[in-house]
């Protein structure tokens, strides 16, 4: 079976966001300079925050049952601890203006660095894998207790309103075991490590008044991979998984130096009709069953994962600075699945579970308070979508190919910061940006199917919840007055 390499997807299409949408709200165009009785906004100087978010593990592992199982010997499954974390960051911005390039004045050019630490609650002690019958089983135990990152950061600021992109390194403490039963007889190992890797993502970052500010931020971290064994009289068995993880956060920030809340007037004009495109990434962190009658439930996450776009209409009504509004948008999904094989408990083969979301969309209600040209936002509503499964089972020299379609509903939840877009001054004032998270439960769906070659062709059924995590940018076009 071919695996696809799906790691850096939600990395590439939130580095897209910054740099294609919000990062490209840069004022570039040569303007008069501002009156002295309102400076400019600048992000130079030190600050100190905290931030909170959720976690979602991407990584595939494999497991090798010992020489004394019965049936195929090795299964491979979609690793994918999730939980909270928060922690605290310290960081440096330094802004750049008045960079020529040809017939352009670019402003707003921020380079920085930062360091963050969180303490974590990421874990998957769901996925318990079975080997045929005679009460073989492997429970994997994978966990992030904490992690950190120090990071460069490059981005172009509005104002008050900053996009960048970020990499670096990183750092964690893993927690990799493995309980194996064969026969009656149980072993266990846990190996615990101090892991060092890479990191990058992307962010928006927005003035809140004073010396405060609200960012949201998405971060790709990879801590290379950790192994560990267990041995039983039927011999040894090994679990190699790789530490992966999608991370979505929002963090607030203090920043040293005067107060600039002068910089941040007038307040922008967010009510009225708006009509725009979407493009992002999601990831789906599915808790799935497989049962085969005779054998115990498999327990595993599937994981649809890709690009997503479409349309979308809103309509905003303000109050002084809060804002209430409506939105409803469609996307379609590449959606490809990220395969699992579980055992089949006949002869020698296995059953390949893939997983997709085709389409989904949503409509929902926001809740936001306006400060300057940004609006931070929650928001909440109903969602839909299209969640498909293929099989391809092979036992006893008869293979199956099983397929099945479900319409989903359910709910979605989020929240983001929106802005002005300004590309190289050619756009008029009517253009925004916003960067988004949203988190979509479509409840379960089921599936079943037999084979004539398992379990005397009994019933053998898949139960699946649906959650997937969606980073987007919305580009949107107000009517009526900026």
């Amino acid at each position: 079976m071919t695996q696809k390499n799906w790691s850096p997807l939600l990395a590439v299409a939130p580095l897209a966001v910054a740099f294609g949408v919000p990062a490209l709200g840069a004022d570039m165009a040569v303007k008069a300079p501002p009156s002295p009785m309102t400076p400019p906004y600048l992000w130079t100087g030190w600050y100190v925050g905290a931030n909170a978010g959720y976690g979602v593990g991407q990584s595939q592992g494999n497991y090798s049952f010992g020489p004394g199982a019965p049936g195929p010997g090795i299964e491979t499954f979609n690793a994918m601890p999730g939980g909270g974390f928060g922690g605290g960051q310290l960081g440096y911005n330094y802004q750049i203006n008045n960079i020529a390039l040809g017939n352009f004045l670019i402003n707003g050019v921020v380079l920085g660095f930062e360091t963050d630490i969180q303490g974590a609650g990421i874990s998957d002690t769901r996925t318990c894998l079975l080997n045929c019958l005679g009460g073989t089983s492997a429970l994997i135990d994978q966990r992030l207790n904490w992690f950190g990152t120090t990071r460069a950061r490059v981005g172009v600021a509005t104002g008050p309103v900053l996009a960048y992109v970020t990499g670096g390194v990183a750092y964690g403490g893993t927690e990799t075991g493995v309980t194996t039963t064969v026969g009656g007889a149980t072993g266990s190992s846990i190996t615990s490590a101090v892991k060092s890797g890479w990191t990058w993502g992307t962010g928006v970052e927005a003035a809140l008044g004073g010396n405060w500010t609200a960012k949201v931020e998405y971060l790709y971290v990879d801590l290379g991979s950790s192994s560990a064994s267990s041995s039983v009289p039927a011999g040894a068995s090994t679990l190699s998984v790789k530490h992966q993880e999608q991370m979505f956060r929002g963090g607030v920030n203090y920043r040293f130096g005067p107060d600039q809340s002068a910089a941040m007037r007038p307040t922008y004009n967010w009510a009225g009709l708006f009509v725009g495109g979407t493009f992002g990434a999601g990831i789906g962190r599915n808790d799935s069953t497989f049962v085969i009658p005779a054998a115990n439930a498999e327990a595993f996450f599937l994981s649809p994962r890709g690009f997503n776009g479409g349309g979308i209409i809103a309509y905003n009504w303000q109050f002084g600075s809060w804002v209430v509004g409506v939105d409803a948008d469609f996307q379609g999904s590449t959606g490809s699945g990220y395969l699992t094989c579980a055992a089949v408990c006949s002869g020698t083969s296995a059953t390949t579970i893939d997983q997709t979301l085709s389409w989904f969309g949503t409509a929902r209600g926001r809740l936001g308070y306006a400060v300057g040209p940004a609006l931070f936002y929650a928001t909440g509503g109903a969602a839909y979508g299209e969640i498909k499964e293929s099989f391809t089972q092979s036992a006893a020299g008869t293979t199956i190919s099983p397929s099945f379609s479900h319409s989903k509903s359910g709910f979605a939840v989020g929240g983001g910061i929106e802005s002005k877009l300004d590309i190289f001054g050619l756009l008029g004032p009517n253009w925004m940006t916003r960067t988004e998270y949203l988190y979509i439960d479509l409840g379960s769906v089921s599936d079943i199917f037999t084979n004539p070659s398992v379990a005397g062709g009994a019933a053998q059924v898949l139960t699946s919840n649906v959650h997937e995590h969606i980073l987007r940018t919305v580009v949107s076009y107000k009517f009526g007055a900026p």
